[in-house]
């Protein structure tokens, strides 16, 4: 009964980045489908960025996603992955995804334009990044960070919309540790974390640590995985890695996570019958956990 309650959260929790099944939005959406999942995450169509398409490309979009019965559950857009003014190509850049504006003041007149495109969709989260990183997350830049994505926050709060902050290792922000020191200085109800274990195990953190340290602020979570081979990353389908999602869904569960478990399996593009093995797959391994072990060495204060 624990294992089928487990399975049946999971499930109606699940949701894809279309553009890692197909470059073809409309094939993606239908593979989606297929796989018995009811939400994706828009990032690319089109060869562009969601950010870039015309209305008449949102409206395809949306008309396709609204006869498969689909919800868009976030929009993944690029907001913020740039750098920070006189940072400018001092740091290494990270996956743009068809959006390769680096200059911050370009990204903050975005916003009004994200916004718009959420409301399209019906979409409450956006998501935005914390800057290429160019030196060490001291407080100092912390505090100028926190600075600059202020725009951002006061305008997705008064258009009743949501940040989530994603975890990048190219970014400063790059583990749910250091996401939770820079929500405490925002502490805004309008900026959440959306939480990727796979670029916070890249950084060195493990899941044990990040769910104590940011399940807090969790409001969406990114499916990777992989392996290391001789200091080689070799992604891999979710669940068949080295990330513990099987600990990751009970501690969230426990928490009173609702949001969604996207994935993004970095895998190139996938078939029908591929998707809905990873998918079928994955619920089978992560449906009966562990018991969990917590480092309580970074527990987050309420």
């Amino acid at each position: 009964m624990i294992e089928q309650s487990r399975r049946r959260f999971l499930h109606k929790s699940l949701a894809v980045i279309l553009d890692e099944i197909d470059a073809d939005v409309m094939k993606a959406a239908l593979i989606a489908k297929a796989a018995g999942l009811e939400a994706v995450e828009l990032r690319m169509a089109f060869g562009q960025n969601i950010v870039t398409l015309h209305d008449s490309q949102l409206l395809e979009i949306k008309r396709h996603l609204q006869s498969l019965g689909l919800q868009v559950c976030a929009l993944a857009t690029p907001l913020f992955k740039c750098f920070i003014p006189g940072e400018e190509g001092k740091g290494q850049i990270g996956d743009q995804f068809g959006f390769e504006v680096l200059d911050y003041f370009a990204h903050k007149n975005l916003i009004d334009r994200i916004i718009e495109i959420s409301e399209f969709f019906d979409v409450t989260k956006i998501r935005c990044f914390s800057f290429w990183a160019t030196s060490c997350l001291s407080e100092d830049k912390l505090e100028q960070i926190a600075e600059l994505l202020s725009p951002a926050v006061e305008a997705v709060s008064k258009a009743k919309k949501i940040l989530i902050l994603e975890n990048e290792n190219n970014c400063y922000i790059k583990t749910a540790q250091d996401a939770d020191r820079l929500l405490r200085l925002l502490d805004n109800p309008s900026v959440r974390l959306l939480w990727d274990p796979g670029n916070g195990r890249l950084a060195g953190e493990n899941e044990e640590q990040a769910v104590i340290c940011g399940q807090k602020w969790v409001e969406h979570v990114h499916i990777k995985d992989f392996l290391f081979s001789k200091g080689k990353v070799t992604f891999v389908s979710p669940g068949k890695g080295i990330i513990h999602y099987a600990t990751i869904l009970l501690s969230l569960q426990k928490a009173g996570y609702r949001g969604c478990f996207s994935f993004e399996p970095c895998l190139g593009k996938l078939d029908k019958k591929t998707f809905i093995r990873m998918v079928q797959d994955f619920l089978r391994k992560t449906c009966n956990p562990p018991e969990v072990e917590h480092d309580s060495s970074c527990i987050a204060k309420s």
